[in-house]
């Protein structure tokens, strides 16, 4: 078991005092005054302050013991396992020797945990615990008096012996499934290195030779997770190579269940991050094909959109509401106009002829956008500046008809009279005199 239950097995081993009846007890107490004086106190401090060190291997549990023993085996909130419906901290250290601490319900104080019922015949439970800490060198209490200078015990029981309700949180209170020899190490406490010295010769877990095995079913620390012990050509135990439970998939988590002897790989969907796509679903863990998502998230007949992140609905043209799809819906109006919105919930392409019937005005064409948007009137200027020109709307031609009214006297007599010429536009009709005459321009006469 742990150094520290080592430690804390002073405290057991002055459990050693397995007779508490009368006050000349060496070590009947833990401590003199609940601190620091006499007793195990000597050696490990406060029970219940300050901060425990092990004088075995210098191990700091990072509390004190009574925290430690509290929060690190499965004593938890049983006060009466240790004190006997007590919480007084002056409470002896040896309960075993007098009351019945294996049905789980008596006190069974220090010696209960850390002393062995094999060694019941050899002076009593804490046989191996007072040898411990004989052999270590432990003080004289206040009294004078050191462990054996009342017990005359017999030597205790070897090493592979296990005290059966040490205070593992592995153990329950009716036994341990420990192995004593600390195979990969189940009895190391609070951060320690080594288990506890059971016999009390100073040697420590498979160092002591007690511990050698003769098969493999000796090394067995009865846990599963660590894997299968086995004994080595040196009658030495080896450590199991701990049971490898991962399953490849990165999204489960791995464990191993102790209580089944088994893997288990539970998916957790925490492990796989959105992959930021609507589309795609939401991702979840597979047990099988590691992060996946559950696909397209939308109904039956909708579309996924991406760039809204919503499941549209499919268009129905005539309803009335404008929707994906469409440009307009005038419901039962569709297709009741040239340019506005056809049967098919768009409006007509643009450059579709909306005529009005009239030609002059030019041709009328769709926007696309529902609108008729005016021709280019018809030009009928034919460049000739003196005829009169207009757009015949019923025969839809242009006209271009001279007007001599447009064309001014220039003034002179002998070229004759000015004229609207339809190509050449305004003319003079030329010398007015006959064959034989001479124009005579200061008269105005032919001569």
């Amino acid at each position: 078991m742990e150094k520290s239950p080592i430690v804390f097995s002073c405290l057991i081993v002055v459990t050693g005092l397995l007779f508490w009846a009368f006050n000349a007890q060496a070590y009947q107490f833990y401590s003199e005054d609940i601190g620091t004086t006499g007793g195990c106190a000597q050696c490990h401090g406060a029970f219940s302050s300050g901060r425990y060190t092990s004088p075995a291997d210098g191990s700091d549990w990072g509390t004190h013991l009574h925290t430690g023993h509290l929060n690190g085996t499965n004593i938890g909130s049983s006060c009466n396992n240790c004190h006997f419906g007590t919480k007084t901290s002056g409470w002896q250290v040896n309960l075993s020797s007098s009351y019945v601490a294996a049905d789980g319900d008596n006190a069974i104080s220090c010696s209960g945990c850390h002393g062995r019922l094999e060694d019941a015949g050899n002076g009593g439970y804490g046989v191996g615990l007072r040898l411990h800490h004989i052999n270590a060198g432990v003080p004289a209490d206040s009294n004078g008096q050191k462990c054996n200078s009342c017990h005359n015990d017999s030597a205790p029981v070897d090493e592979d012996v296990m005290p059966p309700w040490y205070g593992s949180i592995t153990n329950t209170v009716t036994g341990t499934t420990l192995n004593p020899c600390n195979v990969n190490g189940p009895e190391n406490f609070a951060g320690t290195a080594q288990g506890n010295d059971n016999d009390g010769d100073l040697a420590y877990d498979s160092a002591d030779s007690d511990c050698e095995c003769t098969e493999n079913a000796d090394c067995d620390d009865g846990f599963y997770c660590n894997g299968t012990e086995t004994c080595d050509g040196t009658d030495t135990c080896q450590s199991g190579t701990p049971v490898g439970c991962s399953d490849g998939v990165g999204c489960t988590d791995d464990s191993c269940d102790e209580v089944n002897d088994t893997c288990v790989n539970a998916a957790n969907d925490a492990n796989c991050p959105d992959d930021g796509q609507f589309c795609t679903g939401t991702e979840y863990c597979d047990v099988v094909d590691d992060c996946t998502a559950t696909g397209d998230p939308c109904g039956a007949g909708e579309t996924c959109n991406e760039s809204t992140d919503n499941c549209d609905v499919p268009a129905i043209c005539g309803n009335g509401t404008i929707e994906t799809g469409e440009t307009c819906d005038d419901g039962a109006a569709n297709g009741s106009t040239t340019c506005g919105c056809q049967t098919d919930c768009m409006y007509a392409p643009a450059a579709t002829s909306c005529a009005d019937g009239l030609y002059c005005n030019g041709d009328e064409t769709c926007d696309g956008a529902g609108f008729c948007q005016p021709g280019t009137p018809v030009t009928c200027d034919d460049g000739v500046g003196c005829t009169e020109d207009f757009c015949n709307e019923v025969d839809d031609p242009c006209v271009n008809i001279p007007n001599n009214t447009n064309c001014p006297d220039d003034g002179s007599f002998c070229n004759g009279t000015e004229f609207c010429d339809e190509v050449n536009d305004c003319s003079s009709s030329g010398d007015p005199c006959s064959v034989g005459d001479i124009c005579n321009e200061t008269t105005d006469s032919c001569d």
